[in-house]
């Protein structure tokens, strides 16, 4: 039961908020709609890969939820790297755990004038067990491959809409909006 001390404290957090700025990245009150059409504006490049096919298909996912568009005014190219390590082991030296990491760069192009708009790095570290099961293990990483590679395409899409957002907000102040 919330007494009126809680109740109070939450309408005083809340409008502490909107007092310092805060808006939603995707809300009314940001330019939600301009930051969601830029990003369905990207062409998410192809790589041959499997892990690079399963972190393209999250791409895909993430910035064209209502199916992909002809229209592109940007491309976004990556290069994936991965590695692991062991991190836990037995008294006779055998692995059972491995820490995998999934390093992405990653860059936007702008497909009309051809330069780089917008470049980063993007990395995600998680852990598989190996069982006695090879099938298992191979499962069990094949899983942590696409953790990793679904954790990737949620931050680069927050750092691009972030982008977009920045950059709409610059032009709103240079045109004195």
């Amino acid at each position: 039961m919330i007494n009126a001390a809680q109740r109070l404290l939450a309408i005083i957090l809340v409008s502490a908020l909107g007092a310092c700025g805060f808006q939603p990245l995707y809300g009314e009150l940001s330019n939600g709609e301009a930051v969601t059409a830029d990003l369905s504006s990207i062409d998410i490049a192809s790589n041959n890969s499997r892990l690079g096919v399963t972190l393209r298909n999250f791409l895909i996912d993430q910035f064209h939820p209502n199916g992909r568009s002809d229209n592109n005014t940007y491309r976004l190219d990556f290069r994936l790297r991965e590695g692991q390590v062991g991190a836990g082991e037995r008294l006779d030296a055998s692995v059972t755990r491995y820490k995998y990491r999934l390093t992405v760069n990653y860059r936007l192009v702008d497909i009309e004038k051809g330069g780089t708009v917008y470049e980063g790095q993007s990395f995600s570290a998680v852990s598989y067990d190996v069982v006695d099961s090879q099938f298992a293990t191979v499962v069990s990483r094949e899983d942590a491959q696409e953790r990793a590679a679904r954790e990737i395409s949620d931050d680069i899409k927050l750092r691009l809409a972030l982008y977009f957002n920045q950059r709409g907000k610059t032009a709103q102040n240079a045109s004195g909006a």
